[in-house]
């Protein structure tokens, strides 16, 4: 079966002895598909700055510099958008990895999934203010991108819970 399709069994075991209902296994793998969604937009957004930096399209808005950094007086490249596309590409792999019912048969993966995109939120959101500071206008490429981070760290953390709790229990017994 494959992780992600919109069959599973109608009731999964836990280990302790309780049920888990099909809605709430189901609810899980609904979080993963649209950790993929996110993950594809914030994707797309960065694709578009890409596609700018190449000049392949002119018309696109590139309303500051990225990756342009200063150091002793000389400009250099960093590549921040191909990076961040590759984590995207990283989040989706997470999402998609695992069975449907990963919380409680594989929790570390749902653990993983959520520090790593709760790291990427974090990053996001230091670059997003810290452009902000310095330019008086927005990057629709870069709130987008944060956007993304913000939800798919948000999309991660039911799961992780679950999965926490599980570890515990079992460290418990």
């Amino acid at each position: 079966m494959h992780v992600l399709s919109r069959r599973s069994r109608p009731t999964v075991s836990r280990p302790n002895g309780r049920w888990r209902s099909h809605s709430e296994a189901e609810t899980d793998v609904q979080l993963r598909r649209a950790t993929v969604g996110a993950s594809l937009a914030g994707g797309l957004a960065l694709t578009a700055i890409r596609v700018l930096r190449s000049g392949a399209l002119e018309g696109l808005s590139d309303s500051h510099a990225h990756g342009l950094r200063r150091r002793g007086g000389r400009e250099e490249y960093i590549p921040r958008d191909s990076l961040t596309f590759l984590l995207h590409a990283a989040n989706m792999a997470l999402a998609a990895a695992g069975p449907a019912n990963r919380a409680e048969r594989r929790p570390y993966l749902s653990l993983i999934a959520s520090v790593a995109t709760g790291a990427q939120a974090a990053v996001s959101a230091r670059y997003l203010v810290h452009t902000l500071r310095k330019s008086d206008r927005w990057c629709p490429y870069c709130v987008t991108d944060a956007v993304t981070h913000f939800t798919t760290f948000a999309l991660t953390l039911p799961e992780a819970r679950d999965a926490a709790r599980r570890m515990l229990e079992r460290k418990t017994r």
